[in-house]
C-alpha cells in the first residue's frame, strides 16, 4: 500500500485492509489522477456513480444545514461544467494525498490542493467518500475553505 494509507493506527499494526478497502484506495488514487488531468467529463463520469451526491462544507456559509443548495451537486452535467470552469481558472491545480483512512465502503481523506502557477499556495481539505459496489463514489463530503478554492467565487456569480 502507498505510504499515505493509514489502516487505523488505533487498531494496531496487525490491521490489514480488506479487499473492498484495497479496491476503494485504488479507486481514490484513480480519482486523484483524473482530478489532476484535463478531462473533467471523464473525471466525473468515471469516478462517480450515476446517483452521486457531492456536499462541500466550509464551516460558515456552506454548512450541513444550508438551504441555498450552492454547496450540493447531484447532477453530473452541472458537476462537469463546474469542474471545467474551475480547471480553466486554475489549469495547474492538482491534489496531493496527505493521509487516506479506509474503513469498509468509506474513505476519509486528508489532502492538499496545490497550484503550480501559485508557488507556495496550498489549500488543505478533508473529504469523506463513500463507494458503491463497483467502487464508484456515491457520497463526497468535503470540508474546505471554499473562498480559497480557485474559480469558485467566479463560478457562483455566473
Amino acid at each position: 500500500m502507498p505510504d499515505f494509507v493509514d489502516a487505523f493506527p488505533a487498531a494496531g499494526a496487525d490491521r490489514r485492509l480488506t479487499e473492498t478497502e484495497r479496491r476503494n484506495v485504488a479507486r481514490l488514487e484513480r480519482w486523484r489522477d483524473l482530478f489532476n488531468g484535463d478531462d473533467m467529463e471523464r473525471f466525473v463520469h468515471d469516478a462517480y456513480a450515476p446517483n452521486f451526491q457531492v456536499v462541500n462544507l466550509d464551516g460558515s456559509s456552506w454548512t450541513a444545514n444550508s438551504t441555498h443548495g450552492e454547496n450540493i451537486l447531484e447532477d453530473a452535467e452541472v458537476f462537469v461544467a463546474a469542474e471545467q470552469w474551475i480547471k480553466r481558472a486554475a489549469p495547474q491545480r492538482r491534489v496531493h494525498f496527505n493521509r487516506v483512512i479506509p474503513a469498509g465502503d468509506v474513505i476519509t481523506l486528508e489532502a492538499s490542493l496545490l497550484d503550480d502557477d501559485r508557488p507556495g499556495w496550498e489549500l488543505s481539505w478533508c473529504g469523506v467518500y463513500t463507494f458503491d459496489a463497483e467502487g464508484r463514489i456515491v457520497s463526497d463530503h468535503s470540508y474546505l475553505n471554499r473562498r480559497d478554492w480557485p474559480g469558485i467565487d467566479d463560478l457562483l456569480r455566473r
